[in-house]
Formats: C-alpha cells, sequence, structure tokens
C-alpha cells in the first residue's frame, strides 16, 4: 500500500497532480473542496489546466496500518506544493492523510484524501524510513456487527463532545493515536492531543456522512461535517475524516482524526 501512495506521488510528479489523484482514486473516492466530492466524477467535468505541471505536488507516505484482512488501510505523510509558474510563489507545506481500499482486480485505491496546512518545513521534501503504526494487543478482535457499528462509537463520541470536547476525545483516544489541526504539527500521543485540545476547550457536533470497515472489521473509517463552539457561539465549521480500530477487547479506538476548516467565505 505504502508503494502504491510512492508511485502516486511519482506519476503526479510526471503528469500532474491532478491526473494523478485521477489514476489513483477509486471511482466513489472523495477529496474535500472543501465538502466531500467525488473526485473522478468531478475531473470529468472540471479538466485539469494546459499546463498541469506549473504546480508541482511532492509528498512522501511516514507511517499508516492496515486491515487484518489486508483490504483498507490508512497513510500519512509530508506534502510540499511548489508554485513553477512566473510567480514563484513560496513552497507551501502540509500533512496528507489518505484511507486506501484494495479493489477487485488487487490494486490498492484512495477512497477519501484529506490534508492540513503545516508550518514551513525547509527547501526540500525529508525522506524517511515508513514505520507502520503499532496496534494494540495481539489477539484479533472478534468481527464488528458492521459499519452501523462504528456508526454507534462515531455518535457517543459526538454525544460527549456535545458536553466538551477534550474529555470525549479522551475516552476515545488508541495510545498510538495521531491528531492532525491546520497550522499544527501532527500531535502524535494521547497526551499531546489532550493538552493541544484542552488549550481552546469548547464543544461540538459532528454529523457522519460516510462510515465503512474492513472484511475483518477490525478498522474502519468516517468522513462527517463538524462545528465547534465556545459559550453557545459557533467558532469553526468544517469536515473531518477518521480512521478507527478495534482493540483486542473488541472496543473502538480512534487512532487517527483530522480536520479542515472551511475558509470565511464557505461558511
Amino acid at each position: 500500500m505504502a508503494e502504491t501512495e510512492r508511485a502516486f506521488a511519482r506519476t503526479a510528479g510526471q503528469k500532474g497532480w491532478q491526473h494523478a489523484f485521477y489514476d489513483f482514486f477509486a471511482e466513489e473516492g472523495v477529496g474535500f473542496q472543501p465538502g466531500p466530492v467525488k473526485y473522478r466524477e468531478n475531473y470529468r467535468k472540471n479538466p485539469p489546466p494546459p499546463d498541469p505541471l506549473n504546480t508541482v505536488l511532492d509528498w512522501e507516505p511516514l507511517t499508516g496500518d492496515i486491515a487484518e484482512s489486508a483490504d483498507l488501510g490508512w497513510l500519512t505523510g509530508p506534502y510540499v506544493v511548489l508554485d513553477k509558474t512566473e510567480q514563484k510563489r513560496p513552497r507551501r507545506w502540509g500533512f496528507y492523510s489518505s484511507v486506501w481500499k484494495k479493489q477487485p482486480d488487487g490494486t490498492w485505491r484512495v477512497l477519501a484524501d484529506l490534508g492540513i496546512a503545516i508550518p514551513s518545513q525547509g527547501d526540500s521534501l525529508p525522506r524517511q524510513p515508513f514505520t507502520r503504526v503499532k496496534t494494540e494487543g495481539s489477539d484479533k478482535p472478534a468481527r464488528a456487527a458492521g459499519a452501523e457499528n462504528l456508526r454507534h462509537a462515531e455518535q457517543a463520541l459526538a454525544d460527549g463532545a456535545a458536553q466538551g470536547v477534550t474529555a470525549a476525545y479522551a475516552k476515545w483516544l488508541s495510545p498510538y493515536a495521531r491528531l492532525h489541526r491546520n497550522g499544527h504539527m501532527p500531535f502524535t500521543t494521547p497526551a499531546a492531543i489532550r493538552d493541544h485540545l484542552a488549550r481552546q476547550p469548547q464543544s461540538g457536533a459532528w454529523h457522519t456522512l460516510h462510515a465503512e470497515i474492513s472484511a475483518a472489521g477490525d478498522m474502519g473509517f468516517t468522513y462527517g461535517s463538524y462545528a465547534l463552539r465556545k459559550d453557545s457561539a459557533v467558532t469553526e465549521k468544517g469536515y473531518y475524516m477518521r480512521v478507527w480500530k478495534r482493540n483486542a477487547a473488541g472496543h473502538w479506538r480512534l487512532v487517527f482524526d483530522v480536520t479542515v476548516p472551511l475558509p470565511p467565505a464557505a461558511k
């Protein structure tokens, strides 16, 4: 799966990132513009510009995980956007996150992709060895009841967040959780995640638009919309994507969470 991601990135450098996304997304795969849009369908309606290499998007998988059934997985890593036009705008940095699904022909294709912006990281993309996220326990969990079972976990998280986001997340975080937020480097421990959320105490509301699990029932992902509030006033709206994994006891735990707020004009 990670090697497919690297091939995806190489194709972007050769043909342009829009063409590469079309080649490597599943037909039902979504990007966020700012809400979820089926990328391949949108591409056919809105073809890329005449010179797709005017803007170069480069990225590298850093970490991720795969389901026991090897049919669903996720990856994340740094990306950099290079402007090749006459304006030569400064490099833009971020962390991408993508969920992959194995297709009937055995190839991996993207189901969903959502990224964040981070502070500048210098002149070139760091190349680091890929490491798989650790798992909780060695025993295989019992098969889940289906995507609806995952929706129950999502709803329980949302119910808790209505009273307070920090406490709600603390209850559901895996020991190996990652949190991605615009303008920040990824938070990669439960303590760092709780500290970040506690610095801006808020309540929240989420609406799940999609939930899907692996054939083994051990991994699932969701995406949807969210709104954050402070003192009853909405402070932020946007879209989220999450990856969940069941631990050895059979309980869903949150292993990856990324949000991207809507730009002011889109609110």
